[in-house]
């Protein structure tokens, strides 16, 4: 009999061990190294405006002031009157880049991208004077709307003028994708301070509670034991006492607090995991200066 028992209760481990471990998104970490530069300090390219240039001029030197202050709304407002403005052909693809910067530094991504596509940018050549400026500012375009095979096209396109910039992206690729390989730098740190997503949904499995403490919820694990202990105390009376139907309602709202706590603990550890890697590679970025927009030209 003792036996039977015993191999019931590992079959019920088992099971609960299993159910514990087969979250399909818990092992994944989802990051977004974000960083949002200081207004520019602009020291253009560009050559001085001619006489015939001097309206159009006018505009572009007001939208640079605005520029400079990080008023990126107004300035692309002055930029485009001075594309309006401009004799057919003089200076349009300099303003167009003025446009196109100022979107990516008041981080209009998506309106960047558009605007790059419908100007005359993409036809530019390497002669053009802020041509790898340009480039810097498409890989975070990219980067940030999510189209990395777009985004290492323009790091290879990098590799033919500036290798040493280009290795900086490749290193910043690797953090910015949660590449666990060899060019990820933090990986050997984040790996030491992580939690383990199966290790947090087990030991909530075998202690409703313990999987939150784990992972530093005190709080959270002190509610899981309790309204587990609570509703476990509840279905037991009931039991004893004959009331069937009560008890029944009282496992079944037990099995979800019990079930759901596993399934929260693994998630639970989850995002540890994520804020952890975040704070590791935003603190790593910032040191090695890896964040693309640090190493433009003509900005900083």
């Amino acid at each position: 009999m003792m036996k039977i028992l015993v191999n019931r209760a590992y079959l019920w481990l088992t099971l609960i061990l299993f159910v514990a471990s087969c979250h399909p998104r818990s092992h994944c970490i989802e990051t977004n190294l974000c960083y949002t530069p200081l207004p520019p300090r602009v020291m253009e390219p560009f050559s001085p405006y001619t006489q015939q240039e001097k309206v159009p001029g006018r505009e572009i030197e007001i939208g640079a002031a605005f520029e400079k202050e990080g008023d990126y709304y107004r300035a692309i407002t002055c930029y485009k009157r001075a594309l309006i403005e401009l004799p057919e052909g003089l200076r349009k693809s300099e303003v167009e880049y003025r446009i196109f910067r100022c979107y990516v530094l008041g981080e209009k991504f998506s309106l960047a991208l558009d605007f790059f596509k419908r100007s005359g940018l993409p036809h530019v050549s390497s002669a053009f004077p802020a041509f790898r400026d340009l480039i810097l500012l498409l890989y975070t375009v990219y980067e940030r709307v999510g189209d990395w095979g777009c985004a290492d096209e323009m790091q290879k396109l990098m590799e033919k003028g500036d290798p040493e910039t280009a290795s900086i992206l490749d290193r910043y690729a690797a953090l910015a994708k949660v590449d666990f390989c060899d060019k990820n730098e933090i990986y050997p740190t984040y790996l030491c301070q992580r939690k383990s997503v199966c290790c947090a949904r087990s030991l909530n499995a075998i202690l409703p509670g313990a999987g939150y403490l784990y992972v530093g919820q005190k709080q959270t694990a002190l509610t899981a034991f309790v309204m587990n202990s609570l509703f476990i105390a509840a279905a037991y009376e009931f039991f004893s006492r004959g009331y069937v139907a009560a008890g029944l309602i009282t496992s079944s709202f037990e099995l979800g607090w019990y079930f759901g706590g596993i399934n929260g603990a693994g998630l639970a550890a989850k995002y540890y995991n994520e804020r952890l890697y975040h704070r590791l590679a935003m603190n790593h970025c910032r040191r090695e200066r890896l964040f693309p927009l640090l190493h433009l030209n003509f900005t900083f």
